[in-house]
C-alpha cells in the first residue's frame, strides 16, 4: 500500500453520493415510472473487477470507474426504469442513513491527460442486451431485494475502501507535514542558535577561576581574650562547604529558587516556559516580570556578568549557565551560591546571615529560621514595618517545601505557627567599636597585605588588646582632657535652636549627640530662676552650678550648649580643645594593651599616639643620663651646674636654662639632676659625654629614626611619637631588651598555604626573640606586622639596673611625688618621668608600674611583668597650653588616675 502512495496519484473529480440519491429521487418523481435500473451490469463489472484486483492494491482502475460514471451519469440514470431509479435511491438513502453518514464525499485523483493515451480507458463492460427475468442470473423466484443488497453491499465495500484509503493519504500528508515543521523549526533553533553563540558567546568572562575559587570572607579581628572586636570586609562572608550546611536548610533554598536543580542542565526550561506565558498573558514584561532563573544561573550573574536588566545579559547568562554544568559539579554550584547570595543587613551568606539574623551558627538554624533566609533572597531586607510581608514569604517557602515533600504536614503547621523573632540590630556590630586602636590595627593590615586583600581574603588576627585596660586607657585620656578644659575659659554655646518655630527641638539635638562619650547636647528653655536645659529625650533638667558656671551668665534661651551628668546631677561642659595620646604596653614583649589617639574617635580619627610627633621635654632626659653611665659615669658623679653658653656649629652659643631660671645648683650628683629635671646639668652631661653617644643610645632604644646631634636635643627638642618613645621606656624595665610595640598576637589566613602564619612564645630567653614562623604565600610578609624582635640593645645590665633605680627616685623624691602614696596602697613600683616642651606646648609623662607582691594583686593584672604607659597631651596645631600647665600637672595626674582604676578591686 505504502509503495502505491508513494506514487503520484491522479486526482479525480469529486463524487457527491447524497446528490447521487437526491438526483435519483428527483428523476423518480419526475417519471412516476420505470423499470429495473440498469445499474446492475456496471455494479457487476465493478465487482468483478474488484475481485479480479484482490490483493494487488491497484485502486486507480476503480477510481477511473468511478470517473466515468461520474461523467456519464445521466446515461447511467437512463439505463433504469423510472420504479428502479426511486427503489435503488431509496436503498441508497436508507444505506446512508443506516450507516450514520450525513455526507460522505470521495475524493479522488483525476487522471493525467497523457494516461488516455498510454493506457487504456478501464470503462463498464460492453452494453448487452437487456435481459428478461427469465435470463437474468437470478433466479426468478428469489425476491428483488436480494439484488439490492448485492448492489448495496458492493457500493459499502466500494466507500469503505475509499474512505481508507482517504484517510491513509491525509494520515501520511499530516506526519509529512509534521516532520517538515520538525525540520524547519529544528534548523531554525540551530540557525539562532549558532547566531547567539557566535555573537553573544564571545569574550564572556573567565568561568574556570571558579574550581578554584576564594570567595571574599571577613577578616576579623580579636582581642587577646578571643573576643571578636572588629571586622573588616567589603562583604561581610564567612565561607563554609556545602557538608557543614544543615540539609533542611539547602533544601529550603532548593524549594523556594530551584526545586529542579539537581535535574536540569543549568537552565529548567518547564519554569522559562510558564514564566513567558504568565509575563505575556498579565503584561508585566515592563513592570516587574515573574524570573525563572536557576540556582546556576544565579551564580553566573554573581561571579560573572552583573545584575544589569536587559535580554542581552540573561542570553550572556545562559551561555555561562550551560558552561558551568559542564565544568563545575553540582554540589560545587549550590555551594557558591549559598556562600555568594546577599540576604541583607550587609550579610553574604547563609552562615554570617545565620549569626546576623539569629545570633547564632548555621548548625543550629531551625526549619522556620531556615525557610525565612531562604525567603530573603527576593528582597534581602527585614524592618519592623514590612514584618506581614516577610512573615508572607517566610510562610510561601514553607508551602513550597511541603508540596515538594521535603517536609511532613506536622512539620508544617509546627513551622507555621513560629514568629520571627525581633532583630536587635544595634547588636549587630556591638563588637565592632571604631577605636584609635582598632583603625592602628586596619592600617597595618593594609600596609602588609594592600588594602582590597585586607579586606577579602579571611585574615583572623588577634590582638594584643586587653580590652579593660584598653577601656581604661580611654578613659583616662578623656579625664586629662576634662580637668585641663575645666581649668579655663568656657568658649560659649555651640548653637542656637529657634525654639518658637522649632517644636521637635529634641529630635535636633539628638542628631547633634557624638557616639561614645557621655557629654550630651542640651537647649537653654529658662534662664531664671534657674538654668533649665532640655535633653534629646525630651527631658527637661536644671543646671547645677560648677566651674562652668559663673561664665555662663550671658546663655539665653535657644542656646546649645554640652552637659554631663555626675551622680543625677547635670553640669555644664564642654569638649575640650586640647589633645593627646596615651600608650599602654607589656615592657617585656612591645605588646600593646591599650591606646587612645584623643578625645573621641568619631571627632577626630587622627591618632596622637602613633601619627603626632611631638617634642618629648624632659622625658628624653633618661636617655642623655644613660648614655652617661655608659661611658664611665655613676649616678654619684659630681657634674657642677652653673650658667653656661655653649658655642654652637655655625656661629652663636646655646645658653640653657632651668625651669627657675635664677637657680642653679652648683656641684651635685648627676642622680639628682634626673631626679629634678635640672636642665642645664643635662646640657653639661651631654656635652662632656658627645652627644654623637646620646643620639646613638636614642636610636638604638628606639626613641627615633634620626636624631640630630645637637645639645638642645638633650633637652627633648627632637619630634617622636607616643608609640616610640613607650617602647624606648620598655627597655629600662625589661633588662636591656629592646622592644618595637606590635598590636598583633598571631595572625591566621583562611586561604593560605598553612593556617596559622604566626604564633610566637610568650617568653624571651637568652635575650632572643623565640617564635614560631609560618611560610605563605608571597608578596605577603608577616615580619613586620607579628614580629617578636625583642632583641639586646647593648646596654650593660648595670647600666639599665641604674636607669630603673633613678626613675623609681623620681616618683619619690622628684617631680612625680604626686604618684608616691600609691606605692604605700597598693603592692606595687612606680617608675616614671614628667617631660614639659619649650613655652609649655606639649606635657608628657612616661613610666611603669609593676607589681611589688602578688598579694592583693587585682584580677585585672594576671601577669607580674612591669607595665608601660606614656601619656601625651597638647593641641592639635603646637600652642602654648598656658602658663605653668607642665607635665606635672597636666599628665601627671591622668597617671595617678589611670594607676588607681588599674590596681582598685572596684574597677575590675
Amino acid at each position: 500500500m505504502l509503495s502505491i502512495l508513494r506514487r503520484k496519484t491522479p486526482k479525480f473529480p469529486t463524487i457527491d453520493l447524497q446528490l447521487s440519491v437526491h438526483s435519483a429521487v428527483s428523476v423518480a418523481q419526475d417519471a412516476n415510472a420505470g423499470a429495473a435500473g440498469a445499474l446492475e451490469p456496471i455494479l457487476a463489472s465493478h465487482a468483478d473487477f474488484d475481485e479480479s484486483h484482490a490483493g494487488t492494491g491497484a485502486l486507480e482502475p476503480i477510481l477511473v470507474s468511478h470517473s466515468d460514471l461520474d461523467e456519464s451519469h445521466a446515461d447511467i440514470e437512463s439505463l433504469y426504469t423510472p420504479a428502479e431509479q426511486l427503489k435503488n435511491s431509496q436503498q441508497s438513502l436508507y444505506f446512508a442513513t443506516q450507516q450514520n453518514v450525513d455526507i460522505i464525499k470521495i475524493h479522488s485523483t483525476a487522471v493525467p491527460s497523457n494516461a488516455t493515451s498510454a493506457t487504456p480507458h478501464p470503462t463498464v463492460a460492453p452494453e448487452q442486451p437487456r435481459q428478461t427475468p427469465s435470463d437474468s442470473p437470478i433466479s426468478p423466484t428469489a425476491p428483488s431485494s436480494r439484488r439490492h443488497h448485492t448492489s448495496r453491499m458492493h457500493r459499502h465495500h466500494e466507500v469503505v475502501r475509499v474512505q481508507n484509503h482517504i484517510i491513509l493519504r491525509k494520515t501520511v500528508q499530516f506526519f509529512t507535514l509534521l516532520a517538515q515543521i520538525t525540520i524547519f523549526t529544528t534548523t531554525s533553533l540551530g540557525c539562532i542558535t549558532t547566531f547567539i553563540l557566535c555573537k553573544y558567546g564571545r569574550n564572556l568572562p573567565d568561568y574556570l577561576f571558579l574550581t578554584t575559587y576564594n570567595p571574599q570572607v571577613i577578616s576579623r579581628l580579636y582581642d587577646r581574650l578571643g573576643n571578636p572586636i572588629h571586622d573588616l570586609a567589603e562583604e561581610r562572608r564567612t565561607y563554609t562547604h556545602l557538608s557543614d550546611i544543615p540539609p533542611i536548610l539547602i533544601r529550603a533554598f532548593l524549594s523556594a529558587e530551584d526545586k529542579n536543580f539537581y535535574s536540569h542542565c543549568g537552565i529548567d526550561f518547564i519554569s522559562l516556559g510558564k514564566a513567558i506565558v504568565q509575563n505575556t498573558l498579565a503584561r508585566r514584561w515592563r513592570a516587574s516580570p515573574l524570573g525563572s532563573s536557576t540556582i546556576t544561573q544565579q551564580v553566573a550573574k554573581m561571579f560573572l556578568v552583573g545584575n544589569e536588566h536587559s535580554f542581552t545579559r540573561k542570553i550572556k547568562e545562559a551561555i555561562l549557565a550551560f558552561r558551568l554544568e559542564n565544568c563545575l559539579s553540582k554540589d560545587k554550584i549550590l555551594e557558591l551560591y549559598l556562600n555568594q547570595i546577599y540576604l541583607g543587613l550587609g550579610s553574604y551568606g547563609v552562615t554570617t546571615a545565620a549569626q546576623t539574623y539569629f545570633n547564632k551558627p548555621i548548625r543550629d538554624i531551625t526549619l522556620a529560621e531556615g525557610a525565612f533566609l531562604a525567603s530573603l533572597p527576593k528582597a534581602p531586607s527585614h524592618k519592623k514595618t514590612r514584618y506581614q510581608k516577610v512573615l508572607r514569604r517566610r510562610n510561601w517557602v514553607l508551602r513550597q517545601m511541603t508540596q515538594n515533600k521535603v517536609i511532613s504536614a506536622a512539620e508544617y503547621k509546627a513551622a507555621l505557627s513560629t514568629k520571627l523573632p525581633e532583630f536587635d540590630y544595634s547588636a549587630l556590630y556591638k563588637y565592632c567599636s571604631n577605636t584609635y586602636y582598632v583603625e592602628e590595627a586596619r592600617k597595618e593590615l593594609i600596609r602588609v597585605f594592600g588594602e582590597r586583600a585586607a579586606y577579602n581574603i579571611g585574615v583572623e588576627g588577634t590582638l594584643t588588646i586587653h580590652p579593660k585596660i584598653q577601656a581604661l586607657t580611654e578613659k583616662t585620656m578623656r579625664h586629662v582632657l576634662e580637668k585641663y578644659d575645666e581649668r579655663h575659659a568656657w568658649r560659649g554655646p555651640i548653637g542656637a535652636i529657634d525654639l518658637p518655630n522649632t517644636p521637635n527641638w529634641a529630635g535636633k539635638l539628638a542628631q547633634m549627640r557624638i557616639p561614645g562619650i557621655k557629654m550630651e547636647p542640651a537647649v537653654v528653655l529658662a534662664t531664671v530662676p534657674t538654668l533649665q536645659v532640655g535633653l534629646h529625650n525630651g527631658k527637661q533638667v536644671p543646671l547645677d552650678k560648677n566651674v562652668f558656671s559663673p561664665k555662663a551668665r550671658s546663655l539665653k534661651k535657644g542656646d546649645v550648649v554640652h552637659v554631663r551628668c555626675k551622680k543625677g546631677r547635670w553640669f555644664l561642659s564642654q569638649i575640650p580643645e586640647v589633645t593627646g595620646g596615651m600608650i599602654v604596653l607589656d615592657a617585656m614583649n612591645g605588646e600593646v594593651l591599650g591606646m587612645s589617639g584623643g578625645y573621641s574617635f568619631e571627632l577626630s580619627q587622627f591618632n596622637c599616639a602613633t601619627q603626632a610627633l611631638r617634642q618629648p621635654g624632659s622625658t628624653f632626659k633618661p636617655f642623655v643620663y644613660l648614655a652617661a653611665l655608659e661611658n664611665g659615669f655613676t649616678p654619684n658623679s659630681i657634674v657642677n651646674e652653673r650658667p653656661v653658653s655653649i658655642p654652637i656649629a655655625g656661629g652663636g652659643f646655646y645658653t640653657p636654662h632651668n625651669y627657675n631660671k635664677s637657680v642653679y645648683g652648683g656641684p651635685m650628683p648627676i642622680a639628682m639632676g634626673l631626679i629634678k629635671s635640672r636642665n642645664v646639668l643635662t646640657v653639661i652631661l651631654a656635652n662632656n659625654v658627645g652627644m654623637s653617644h646620646v643620639t646613638s643610645i636614642a636610636k638604638k632604644l628606639g626613641v627615633a629614626e634620626y636624631i640630630p646631634n645637637e645639645l638642645c636635643v638633650a633637652l627633648g627638642s627632637h619630634e617622636t611619637s607616643v608609640m616610640r618613645l613607650a617602647g624606648a621606656y620598655a627597655t629600662f624595665f625589661n633588662g636591656g631588651k629592646v622592644v618595637t610595640p606590635r598590636l598583633f598576637l598571631n595572625v591566621s589566613h583562611l586561604f593560605g598555604q598553612q593556617n596559622m602564619v604566626y604564633l610566637p612564645k610568650p617568653a624571651l630567653k637568652g635575650g632572643k626573640a623565640e617564635g614560631v614562623s609560618c611560610s605563605i604565600t608571597p608578596p605577603y610578609s608577616f615580619e613586620s606586622l607579628t614580629s617578636y624582635n625583642a632583641h639586646e640593645s647593648g646596654v650593660r645590665n648595670d647600666s639599665i639596673a641604674h636607669m630603673k633605680e633613678l626613675l623609681g627616685r623620681c616618683i619619690t623624691e622628684g617631680t612625680g611625688r604626686q604618684l608616691a602614696h600609691l606605692q604605700l596602697e597598693y603592692p606595687i613600683k612606680v617608675y616614671g618621668k614628667t617631660g614639659t616642651s619649650n613655652n609649655f606646648k606639649d606635657a608628657w609623662f612616661a613610666g611603669a608600674v609593676e607589681l611589688a607582691s602578688p598579694t592583693g594583686a587585682n584580677e585585672l593584672i594576671k601577669y607580674k611583668r612591669p607595665i608601660v604607659f606614656v601619656i601625651f597631651v597638647g593641641h592639635p596645631i603646637p600652642k602654648s597650653m598656658g602658663m605653668h600647665e607642665h607635665g606635672a600637672k597636666v599628665a601627671l595626674p591622668g597617671a595617678k588616675y589611670f594607676i588607681r582604676k588599674l590596681f582598685d578591686r572596684k574597677g575590675e
